[in-house]
């Protein structure tokens, strides 16, 4: 065989290469973005050395919010919605040891990293809220699912242990 016979073959499967690659590189950037993931649910929020009684019987709402993207995303703030009407944003007072934990806001979140807000569940009617949802910078909303609270009433409440 002369080296004129390998140059077609060779052409073909660096042709064939390239088409590979640039599918390959538009599958990566159509992938590679920021993604939150919202959770709401009640929690008993105890401390790990030594609990108190009263930890065990106090309730509070915790949102959190999970990168769960390939960017970094900064989270603005925690909301939520009753109505296409009534919205409330979630802001704790830092009066009490658990409204202190929440994550101060803005915040911005690297993959796998979460944000926490923590207030007591007496300052939304947990069975009207329609869902939760956090703000990055871009405006973007990301929602937790419909009526996060209402199927907690009938559940056990977990422990939530905070170091």
């Amino acid at each position: 065989m002369s080296v004129g016979d390998w140059v077609p073959w060779v052409a073909v499967a660096a042709f064939g290469l390239s088409i590979v690659n640039t599918v390959w590189n538009i599958r990566r950037d159509m992938r590679d973005k920021g993604a939150m993931r919202v959770v709401a649910a009640l929690y008993h929020v105890v401390t790990p050395d030594n609990p108190r009684e009263e930890e065990f019987e106090r309730e509070w709402l915790v949102v959190t919010a999970t990168n769960v993207g390939t960017r970094p995303v900064t989270v603005k703030g925690f909301y939520g919605v009753i109505n296409a009407k009534k919205h409330f944003l979630l802001m704790p007072s830092n009066e009490t040891c658990e409204e202190r934990m929440s994550t101060p806001m803005p915040q911005e979140l690297c993959e796998g990293q979460s944000a926490r807000c923590i207030v007591p569940p007496t300052v939304v009617e947990k069975e009207n809220v329609k869902y939760f949802f956090v703000t990055d910078t871009h405006d973007r909303d990301w929602k937790s699912r419909q009526n996060p609270l209402r199927a907690a009433k009938n559940k056990q409440t977990p422990r939530m242990n905070i170091e």
